[in-house]
């Protein structure tokens, strides 16, 4: 029986006894009315596998079926379920995978996993109503959940092919010998998809101080608080409010040590808006219905400056006093002579390009808890960076490195923004201040205002060639708005001179990479680190040469590219495992198809017109000539089991699954003996950040290297020859030569502290050499890459783009699993469309996921991978990074086959519908 029972809160506000069901069992909670389902179905009930992304119906990652209507539980007020059935992620099986959940795990639907509950949840009302629903259907259905990393085209199969998986999934792996290559699902794939993984805001202390962040509103501006005291001793529950006076070490943090210049809450004034400025603590019911409209601050707002080139203006305010002309720093690549190649060009191609910022978009905000365990910070939480956490964490709280522990949580997408430090400082304070643990999630809000953003780009270039259409020398240079303050600032502008001659030998060359501080958003870390913007300005210009030069233009670049023997532009010479010509050879046939069936539509059609585009990629996997070592630690416990002590932070793309093949096939043991331990800075040995393509190859490079060390400990131990096979029989190890055998008890043998009998522990740092004056040296030891072709409609009236199709081959040395290599290259191929054709983030307008437009099922058309296998002999097992690479190409491929379409270049990115009409106008009026 349903009942409501009037009552007032603590904090005075009304609530009401609310009785309704829940996956099937019978429930009552007191509550406000107007309580959101999502809070009431994870902070009172525990059912935290349905996920917040926003509070505002736009990502649908809170997606519940209420009788059997999928609906968003952020925007239903409690008192609305009275007497109703709501399902949840956690109740779609009992007990065990339903046929949905088993498909979502068969095709690599879920990475992340953030957004999989509302997709699963929305899915399965579908499939009560249409067991076999088309593409279309399914398109329809999940259209209102946002997902970031899957670029949704496995989301799509899973779900039409559900059906299949009545009788569940084959969870077996792969033999001895044979991890590496298969596509095991993802080790960690289960909980993804019945809603027990913990990410971010998942498992907060009941005890938990709340904690509100205190933003500044304004670009620049100056602020003082007024009696902070009364107003604490003014609002019931608030247990304190903290500013920068409480921090006890220093007041400065930043990703790139001697490029440190953030401070955890400002003092005195602010440089960006979203800056924080204050921390407000107290019960979870009394921060739930905090308003901050009377908190004591006041602001004098200053000037400020948004662009490049007005903070590189004579006479411009510093917004940092020790940065002359708010510069950063720059980067520098020279080779040969690229002003006297150019004047002795056949042809040249000459433009600019100018980006915009692009949000991370994540559907999982930053969030996390820090607790006080007896001496030692303890901080869970979501990142891509745990060691570096605990540094910046130490250095502003004033505590030695080993006081602090950072405990990442399941991270819900990350892309580059959450390797930079957010809320571990400010938690990690109000819990040493008070003695209590304090738990904080941003806002959807707060995430997009005070997070790193993509660099916005202002590019000009020039690159000219022979009449035989070889590249004779380019000169580019670039000015990326950093923001306020320093985060991955040096690291585009160093790397981004290195890549922007794209795949291609370019004999005479001359590349700058500034990074210009504004009082914009600040700018990070984002899948590519500035690579993808030069890759537009590289990619355009070499269309504009093959049409000048009158040659194919998927032919001038495989006349051009990369090859064994090569030296690229910092005269690093490629002596093996350049797979760019592959590539491209690879695309020849879809190529050749493409531009008939745009010919025959576009003869036929009129207010429509087809294009087709190409472009290619290469990426550097890992610090640029810098060290990036990567720690991992394996052993065999006295139960018999294979722990893998695994640093890499799994943000979705696989690392838990990729690196334990890897170790599998090290050691000659299979993949399901293996325990993971994951990321987790008491246990785990650094593994290093989770960026810039380097897990797979960094990472994985040393857990084949302590997998054959490990081996090599064992078959020591027992006195046989590197041909003998090993094999685990519960707590008995069994070593096998020949006809010999021996038999080993684990129990039998001593255990040093971890429970470990044999235990290896290595390291691999990829070798590469400084760069000099003139950005000449070996600045990565392994490239990924890649080519893609773009296939789209343009409407010629409205501007609009529809995408046909995209064909990718990628070049990733060795596919460690195939399926989960799909599913980057689509998920990249995703942003990749964003960045082309809609994202632009605009400080004060677009910081909701309303305004602010990602990619949505419909957007992304079928895509086709072609994956190349030229293995490196630096990779383990011959693989190479991969992440980064597959976003490269994208953008550039689509903006060539609009200007295919229509013979302009929209020169201004995202090629809106507004821009491409504008620039077929001004075409038109030049007439």
């Amino acid at each position: 029986m349903s009942m409501v029972r009037p009552g007032m809160a603590q904090s005075g506000i009304e609530r009401a006894d609310i009785a309704f069901e829940v996956n099937g069992a019978a429930v009552r909670v007191s509550v406000p009315p107007v309580r959101r389902l999502s809070q009431v179905l994870r902070d009172e009930l525990r059912l935290t596998g349905t996920k917040v992304g926003c509070d505002a119906g736009d990502c649908g990652a809170c997606t519940v079926l209420v009788d059997g209507d999928p609906v968003c539980a952020c925007l239903v007020p409690a008192a609305s379920v009275l007497g109703a059935s709501v399902t949840t992620v956690e109740g779609l099986a009992n007990g065990r995978l339903s046929a949905l959940q088993a498909s979502f795990l068969e095709h690599g639907a879920a990475q992340c996993g953030i957004c999989t509950p509302g997709l699963l949840v929305a899915a399965t009302a579908l499939l009560e109503r249409n067991p076999t629903p088309s593409e279309a259907e399914t398109q329809e259905a999940l259209g209102g959940v946002l997902c970031r990393c899957t670029g949704y085209r496995k989301i799509v199969a899973a779900v039409m092919q559900a059906s299949r998986h009545m009788n569940g999934i084959d969870l077996r792996l792969p033999d001895v010998g044979h991890a590496v290559g298969a596509s095991p699902i993802r080790l960690d794939g289960v909980p993804k998809v019945n809603g027990t993984e913990k990410f971010g805001g998942d498992s907060f202390p009941a005890d938990a101080l709340s904690v509100l962040v205190v933003r500044s509103p304004h670009y620049h501006a100056r602020f003082s608080f007024g009696d902070l005291d009364a107003w604490v001793k003014a609002h019931p529950g608030i247990a304190g409010v903290f500013t920068a006076a409480d921090i006890p070490g220093r007041n400065c943090f930043g990703v790139i040590g001697p490029f440190a210049d953030q401070p955890a809450l400002a003092e005195g004034f602010v440089r960006l808006r979203g800056e924080a400025v204050a921390l407000v603590a107290g019960e979870r019911e009394a921060i739930l219905d905090l308003d901050l409209t009377d908190f004591p601050i006041t602001w004098t707002e200053l000037p400020h400056v948004l662009q490049p080139r007005e903070a590189k203006a004579e006479g411009a305010a510093l917004i940092h006093g020790h940065r002359p002309a708010n510069l950063l720093t720059s980067g520098y690549v020279e080779r040969g002579d690229p002003d006297g190649a150019l004047a002795g060009a056949t042809v040249t191609a000459s433009g600019a390009i100018e980006t915009s910022f692009v949000e991370h978009a994540y559907i999982e905000p930053e969030a996390g808890y820090a607790y006080m365990d007896g001496d030692t910070l303890v901080v869970v939480a979501c990142t891509q960076a745990p060691y570096m956490d605990r540094d910046d964490t130490a250095k502003v709280l004033g505590l030695p490195v080993e006081k602090v522990r950072i405990v990442p949580t399941a991270t819900g997408g990350g892309f580059g923004s959450k390797l930079d430090v957010s809320l571990q400082p400010l938690i990690g304070l109000v819990a040493m201040k008070t003695g209590r643990p304090a738990a904080l999630a941003y806002t959807r809000n707060e995430s997009m205002m005070s997070t790193t953003k993509r660099h916005p780009a202002e590019m000009k270039a020039t690159i000219g060639a022979d009449a035989d259409g070889r590249i004779t020398g380019m000169v580019f240079e670039g000015d990326f708005n950093t923001g306020a303050y320093a985060s991955w600032g040096p690291t585009v502008a160093n790397r981004v001179p290195v890549h922007a001659s794209g795949p291609y030998a370019t004999p005479n060359y001359r590349a700058t990479g500034y990074a210009i501080h504004t009082n914009g958003p600040i700018a990070g870390a984002f899948r590519g680190f500035g690579v993808p913007q030069a890759t537009i300005m590289q990619e355009t210009l070499y269309d504009e040469l093959a049409g000048k030069l009158g040659m194919d233009r998927l032919d001038f670049r495989l006349k051009n590219c990369l090859h064994n023997g090569s030296e690229t532009v910092t005269g690093q010479r490629l002596e093996s495992g350049v797979g760019i010509g592959e590539c491209l050879e690879r695309l020849g046939p879809h190529w050749a198809r493409a531009l008939a069936e745009a010919e025959a539509f576009n003869a036929a059609a009129t207010g429509k017109k087809r294009g087709v585009g190409v472009a290619s990629c290469w990426y550097g996997c890992g610090n640029t000539s810098l060290p990036n070592p990567s720690t991992i630690k394996v052993g065999i416990s006295v139960s018999g089991d294979v722990v893998l002590h695994q640093g890499a932070v799994d943000i979705g793309q696989g690392s838990n699954t990729v690196i334990t093949q890897i170790c599998a096939d090290a050691l000659g043991l299979p993949l399901g003996k293996f325990k993971l331990k994951s990321a987790d800075t008491a246990i785990t040995p650094d593994a290093g950040k989770t960026s810039a393509s380097r897990q797979t190859f960094v990472t994985g490079k040393a857990a084949e290297k302590a997998g054959r060390a490990l081996r090599e400990k064992i078959l020591r131990f027992a006195n046989v020859s590197e041909q003998a096979t090993i094999a685990l029989d519960g707590a008995n190890l069994s070593i096998r030569e020949g006809d010999a055998a021996r038999r080993i008890d684990l129990a039998g043998l001593k255990a040093d502290a971890d429970g470990l009998v044999f235990v290896a522990e290595e390291t691999y740092d990829p070798p590469t050499l400084p760069l000099d004056a003139k950005g000449q040296g070996k600045p990565y030891a392994v490239y990924g890459y890649g080519a893609q072709i773009a296939e789209l409609e343009v409407d010629l009236k409205l501007g609009t783009v529809k995408l046909i199709k995209i064909t990718a081959a990628h070049d990733v040395g060795r596919a460690i699993n195939p399926v989960l290599v799909e599913g980057q290259i689509e998920g990249g191929i995703a942003q990749g469309i964003g960045m082309a054709l809609m994202e632009e983030y605009i400080p004060g307008r677009t910081e909701n996921l309303h305004d602010y437009l990602i990619p949505t099922i419909g957007d992304v058309p079928p895509v086709e991978h072609i994956l190349v296998e030229v293995p490196d002999p630096e990779g383990p097992f011959g693989a190479k990074g991969l992440g980064e690479h597959v976003l490269i190409p994208t953008a550039p491929a689509i903006l060539n086959a609009i200007r295919h379409a229509t013979g302009v270049l929209v020169t201004k990115v995202p090629a809106t519908p507004s821009r491409i009409l504008a620039a077929i106008r001004e075409k038109e009026a030049r007439r």
